[in-house]
């Protein structure tokens, strides 16, 4: 009903919630095709997959406070500071140990590495080598799912409890 008269504007809430994949696909397909039209959707969601595909400007918002907006672009470039992927045959503890490493994580068969700040990235990746046999590397672009838990732990609104 929202969509049938052809409105300038769509403001939407959780436009995603109950669909099955195929509704998913074809309300995304509905919205691009809005969006390629030069007209406006505005969305809540938590699913920030479907956020992060359909939008161009983002506003995170935690506890009712706003943690970070502007361009989606914006926030990745932001935030990639620091980041690389690494694939090498090293256990999670030995690159989690590796001098420079502020956090690690084990993703898809590589390594996501945050260095700690102030690291030069090229010292970094000389030091690993000294050690180990790399096998590939190139710069992290994190999704927005971890810009946000990022965000919302600086800013001290993670809520750890379950309900």
């Amino acid at each position: 009903a929202t969509i049938v008269h052809d409105p300038d504007i769509l403001i939407l809430d959780e436009p995603f919630a109950g669909l099955d994949p195929l509704n998913v696909a074809l309300m995304r397909d509905y919205f691009l095709e809005f969006r390629a039209k030069g007209k406006t959707i505005i969305f809540c969601t938590h699913v920030l997959e479907q956020a992060e595909k359909l939008c161009d400007e983002i506003c995170l918002m935690a506890r009712s406070k706003k943690i970070l907006e502007g361009t989606l672009k914006d926030l990745k470039r932001r935030n990639a500071e620091g980041l690389i992927r690494l694939s090498m045959p090293a256990t999670l503890a030995e690159v989690g140990g590796l001098s420079g490493v502020a956090t690690a994580k084990a993703v898809d068969g590589s390594f996501v590495v945050g260095l700690s700040p102030g690291v030069d990235q090229r010292e970094f990746l000389k030091r690993t080598l000294d050690r180990y046999p790399i096998e590939a590397f190139s710069q992290k672009e994190p999704d927005l799912e971890e810009i946000y838990i990022d965000a919302v732990r600086k800013a001290g609104l993670e809520d750890r409890t379950i309900e």
